[in-house]
């Protein structure tokens, strides 16, 4: 299995915030790149923020797990 970025977002007292886990193809534990600095208003301006933080740190789309419904 190759390494992969997963993006979690979830909704905490003060918003929603992300982070992201990158998985790396050994399978040992996983490691977490960037947190949001900040709480957002809505789940999508979340998301927006961490593609872009993702987008810049691998040059590639995260893959997406919401909290909120697991």
């Amino acid at each position: 299995m190759p390494e992969s970025i997963e993006i979690k977002v979830e909704r905490q007292s003060g918003g929603w915030v992300w982070a992201a886990v990158l998985h790396g193809a050994s399978g040992g534990e996983p490691v977490v790149l960037r947190q949001s600095p900040e709480a957002f208003p809505t789940e999508d301006d979340a998301r927006q923020d961490a593609e872009l933080v993702v987008s810049a740190l691998s040059g590639k789309s995260g893959q997406w797990v919401d909290e909120s419904k697991e």
